[in-house]
């Protein structure tokens, strides 16, 4: 009998032990921000007050939108394991450089391209196989005294602009989303987004915008498996 109840005992135990959720990591506060992967949205940089004001930001084919579905899969064989996937998000390091919140292997890495579209690498690809010119370091986030944190560049001059896919989609979108930035040229100075990068062709077609980060909104763990 007692050996029976020893063992009904130590059986509740380890039931016990098991039924206890794992903790959550907790989110590191640096600066003021946390640590944490950071969903983005679209807000007023000065004067301008854009009708896309407040929407979020989605990764789609490589390149980050405005009013686009974000697209996501997951190759993994128990789908219930994958993450939630609706969710464009990023995480924001110190070294200056951003990924995309993603399970996959590898990880994605967040560039901005020689025409200046804000990009991300596929699934997989190899270390440093942006386009020769690509940006991938200088990004920080920038507290204000209002505590809006908003994604900036350090190796980028120019404003973030949001440029309609046609001129039939300038108030509607959707809008992909570019840093410009200048160079000498001699002794002229050049702007690198051109109205032959932008998909409408008229560079005056684009709207200067914040980029607004929300880091620690959504869960710690990856928001999706990959970003297509």
């Amino acid at each position: 009998m007692m050996l029976i109840f020893e063992a009904t005992v130590l059986l509740s135990f380890v039931t016990l032990i098991t039924a206890i959720p794992e903790p959550v990591p907790a989110i590191k506060i640096e600066n003021g921000i946390p640590r944490a992967p950071a969903p983005l949205l679209a807000g007023p940089n000065g004067a301008s007050n854009p009708s896309f004001n407040g929407k979020s930001l989605t990764a789609s084919e490589g390149t980050f939108w405005i009013g686009k579905p974000t697209g996501t899969s997951c190759s993994l064989p128990d789908h219930s394991k994958c993450p939630k996937g609706t969710d464009t998000a990023v995480n924001v390091w110190l070294a200056g450089t951003v990924n995309m919140s993603v399970a996959v292997a590898g990880g994605q890495q967040v560039y901005i391209g020689p025409n200046g579209a804000l990009s991300y690498t596929k699934a997989g690809a190899p270390p440093n196989s942006m386009p020769k010119y690509s940006i991938t370091r200088g990004f920080c986030w920038v507290k204000d005294s209002k505590g809006t944190v908003t994604l900036e560049s350090r190796m980028a001059d120019g404003s973030w602009l949001a440029c309609p896919v046609d001129q039939n989609s300038v108030a509607t979108g959707p809008w992909k989303v570019y840093k410009d930035r200048t160079y000498m040229k001699g002794s002229d100075r050049h702007y690198v987004v051109q109205d032959t990068n932008v998909p409408s062709g008229k560079k005056s077609d684009c709207v200067s915008f914040n980029i607004i980060g929300t880091p620690g909104t959504i869960s710690v763990g990856a928001a999706a498996y990959e970003y297509t």
